[in-house]
């Protein structure tokens, strides 16, 4: 045995792309086959190949098999990028082989009877099926992979033929068949009627290669626009992509199983079809599907639906992330996704729906960061996210929500300091940053929230002192600021007497006295400040009011406080 070390250009191999299509060969999706085979000229390239280096090392080529001017030469074709096959280093015993280089690479090919073998461990893949490992059969008998490669041609040859004249292949569905032309063996080209190409053709360039993976729901809603819908739309049809994007929501999200399905896959126009709503019966701008047993995860196509105006998917199990084509709706509205199953994080694209007024995506498992992008949303009134697993601090970019009312962050992972930026969303009506947290002061500038109705900012880590500008805050009715670590005094006004009616800030190291001007607060129905230092009676004007909760430090022997109308001493 010698060895002829021959090394080549790197040639491309321009054909292999184009080979691996011809035989439905995916590298990506088939990684245990890493290489196909092709037929070419009965010409015994391969002693040839290296029969000026065999001459100049004075090494005697292997004589040339007469079978292989009976058969086609077998040309082994490796795949490119990291999809190698393992190397095997080649041995043999006797000097009837030789070897040499394939002329498109640097690996060390052996040749059994002037046949080229691999010397990698792979399979060789003839019509998209396995015949041999090389490393088995074939390597010590390759007689076996001649008969095999003879019968395996025999059969694509007939079979062309046969297909070419009587018969007819389908792609899509048993309905739908194209004629075959074995132009080449053995590589089959169907052919689709105009009407499916395009169609395709104008849904591939939307969704991307997913609506040609077997039953995914692209592919599943593709087949159903092309052979099951009554509409039989066209490429040029303006509702198509509506219709096929509703589809895919629909097998997204196990349609088959919603409560309400009236009119999916049916031949009636979308706009008629359970949830949506329609501009003049062209457009959808809504889709209300709120508890209907939506189970999956929400496709990229829904920002598609241009014209969307509405999304409503609350109290599902819808899993999965919020799509960042979300960002593509330039008239969306509203989005209700709360009370569902959805990860990830918040899309930053969402800050490019200028025209959002309700984000809703509270009770989920969100996670990550807010992005600071919501700050764009000039139009937004109500954002919800708590009950999520959200990190990171409160974007200061939300000081340009000049029409922010709701804020609700509560029960989340935030942490650093209430940004004093939030004092500038003159609207706010409800602020609730409780159980995150939270550190550091209470900006004194919330006490310029004039419309403010609800403060909650309980269970964080706050410190410092109750701002005495919040006795500006005269329209408060509730203000809970327990579990912290707050000192100082309870300012003698606390918003407004005729409006306030919950005051809780129990569980932190506030001391001195009750004021006695809380008595004034008519409406006052909770007032919760055990667990503090604070020390003295409760003014009986307090005892008045008749609260339904009132608590204190009031039990023992020798109480802190002192109190005959408190419901619960601690």
């Amino acid at each position: 045995m010698s060895i002829n070390k021959q090394h080549s250009s790197n040639k491309s191999l321009e054909s292999n792309k184009s080979l691996s299509d011809e035989l439905n060969f995916d590298p990506h999706k088939d990684p245990e086959i890493p290489f196909s085979v092709r037929f070419r000229d009965n010409i015994p390239v391969a002693n040839n190949h290296n029969a000026q280096q065999n001459e100049h090392d004075n090494v005697t080529p292997a004589a040339p098999n007469p079978i292989r001017f009976l058969r086609p030469l077998v040309e082994w074709i490796y795949p490119q990028g990291n999809n190698e096959c393992f190397l095997e280093e080649v041995t043999t015993q006797n000097n009837s082989r030789t070897f040499t280089i394939d002329p498109s690479q640097t690996t060390v090919i052996p040749i059994i009877e002037g046949e080229i073998v691999p010397t990698r461990r792979c399979f060789i893949k003839i019509f998209s099926f396995r015949v041999f490992d090389d490393n088995f059969l074939f390597k010590t008998n390759p007689s076996i992979l001649i008969v095999a490669l003879i019968i395996t041609l025999t059969a694509g040859l007939a079979g062309g033929l046969l297909y070419s004249s009587n018969k007819e292949f389908s792609l899509f569905s048993k309905d739908q068949t194209h004629s075959i032309s074995p132009s080449e063996i053995p590589t089959f080209a169907p052919t689709f009627d105009a009407r499916t190409m395009n169609i395709t053709e104008s849904l591939l360039s939307f969704t991307g290669a997913i609506i040609l993976e077997a039953d995914s729901p692209q592919n599943r809603a593709l087949t159903w626009i092309l052979y099951e819908d009554g509409m039989n739309l066209s490429h040029e049809s303006s509702n198509l992509v509506q219709r096929y994007t509703l589809m895919v929501l629909y097998f997204s999200m196990s349609g088959d199983h919603w409560i309400n399905k009236d009119g999916y896959g049916t031949d009636r126009h979308e706009c008629d079809w359970y949830g949506t709503r329609c501009i003049r019966k062209e457009a959808v701008a809504r889709i209300q599907l709120e508890n209907n047993n939506l189970v999956g995860k929400l496709p990229q196509e829904i920002g598609f639906l241009s014209q969307l105006r509405e999304i409503s998917f609350r109290f599902n199990r819808i899993s999965g992330s919020i799509p960042t084509t979300i960002g593509l709706l330039k008239y969306l509205q509203i989005n209700m996704l709360d009370e569902n199953n959805l990860s990830g994080t918040i899309p930053e694209e969402i800050g490019n729906c200028p025209s959002l007024t309700r984000l809703l995506v509270r009770v989920n498992r969100l996670s990550g960061t807010i992005p600071s992008s919501l700050g764009s949303l000039r139009s937004l009134g109500h954002l919800s996210l708590r009950g999520n697993q959200l990190s990171g601090t409160i974007p200061s970019s939300f000081s340009e929500l000049k029409l922010l009312h709701i804020l609700s962050l509560n029960k989340n992972k935030l942490t650093g300091t209430i940004p004093a930026e939030l004092g500038m969303c003159q609207f706010f009506e409800l602020l609730n940053l409780e159980e995150n947290k939270l550190n550091g002061s209470v900006p004194s500038s919330l006490g310029n929230l004039e419309f403010l109705k609800i403060l909650k900012l309980s269970n964080n880590i706050l410190s410092g002192t109750i701002p005495k500008e919040f006795g500006m805050l005269s329209n408060l009715d509730i203000l809970h600021m327990k579990n912290n670590h707050l000192t100082g005094t309870i300012p003698g006004f606390i918003g407004s007497p005729s409006e306030l009616k919950e005051l809780i800030l129990s569980n932190n190291m506030i001391s001195g006295t009750i004021p006695f001007t809380l008595g004034r607060f008519d409406n006052l129905n909770k007032l919760q400040l055990h667990e503090n230092m604070l020390t003295g009676e409760v003014n009986e004007k307090i005892c008045e009011l008749r609260m339904l909760s009132m608590t204190t430090d009031c039990l023992g022997t020798e109480p802190e406080i002192s109190c005959t109308c408190c419901t619960g001493c601690y």
